[in-house]
């Protein structure tokens, strides 16, 4: 799209709209977030805020782009996820391919999705402890896991992740009550 932009005394100069500038609300949950830039996107992408499956809409786009979709699939944010290089961050994964090892727990009030067990699977190695925990072993980060599992919670739903080579934790809907009581008990684990 191009304008151009006349003042007194001077030719035009035709610009090209920056796609970023254009602007998104993330759905998580049942919960709407935004409007966001692509600038803002691209910083939650390298802060794993933003992964392939989280569902997008573009404010003013037409067709499949003014929907809710995954963010894989956006036209202008899908860039992100199938352009890597040498020097772009692998989104939610370590930078270091040597896997760590995770333990998640989650409290789910009402019915499970089928889809979240197949997410957690497609992981890497994992297997279930016990109907709401599970160890998972792979290249992911604590907050990485958080934010791609988040998407098949409810909003009564909580979620603690626990990486245990790295010494972090990340958590979803669990309050600021248990943040304050985790960085009591286990100061080192609490970066979420």
């Amino acid at each position: 799209m191009s304008s151009n932009v006349r003042t007194f005394g001077q030719r035009g100069i035709a610009r090209d709209q920056d796609p970023l500038d254009s602007t998104w609300h993330l759905k998580v949950g049942d919960r709407i977030y935004g409007p966001y830039t692509g600038h803002d996107m691209i910083r939650f992408h390298s802060e794993s805020r933003l992964v392939a499956t989280t569902l997008v809409m573009r404010e003013g786009a037409l067709g499949r782009d003014s929907d809710w979709h995954t963010a894989a699939l956006d036209g202008v944010l899908g860039t992100l996820f199938r352009a890597p290089t040498a020097t772009s961050p692998a989104f939610g994964k370590r930078g270091d391919v040597a896997e760590s090892k995770f333990v998640l727990v989650m409290d789910i009030k009402g019915r499970r999705d089928p889809a979240l067990d197949a997410a957690i699977s497609a992981m890497g190695r994992a297997i279930r402890i016990a109907p709401n925990a599970w160890l998972v072993s792979g290249t992911h980060t604590a907050n990485g896991i958080r934010n791609q599992l988040s998407q098949y919670l409810g909003a009564t739903d909580w979620m603690l992740v626990i990486d245990a080579n790295a010494a972090r934790t990340a958590s979803f809907n669990m309050g600021p009550e248990f943040d304050t009581k985790l960085r009591y008990v286990w100061p080192v684990l609490a970066d979420s």
